[in-house]
């Protein structure tokens, strides 16, 4: 069963995201505190695709919201939680 993305934090031990996604612009993002960062690889497109500000390493993720999905699904099954 697949979830449906929206706006929340996620939370798993130390490490917490920020999701924030609107449905009617089909955007969202991701952003990342504690050890887990987003890695080139790990999620659909290329860094290039969701680093909107060229940084090497960057600690956040902007993309569509059905990539978001997709992205929102795999931290899930990493033991992700909703936190509020």
């Amino acid at each position: 069963m697949q979830s449906k993305i929206k706006t929340c934090i996620l939370k798993k031990g130390d490490d917490s995201i920020s999701v924030t996604a609107s449905h009617k612009k089909m955007i969202c993002s991701f952003k990342y505190y504690g050890e887990t960062q987003p890695l080139p690889g790990w999620y659909p497109g290329n860094i290039g695709s969701w680093n909107e500000e060229n940084e090497e390493y960057p600690n956040h993720i902007t993309t569509d919201i059905f990539d978001g999905q997709l992205i929102w699904d795999q931290h899930i099954k990493a033991g992700f939680k909703v936190a509020f």
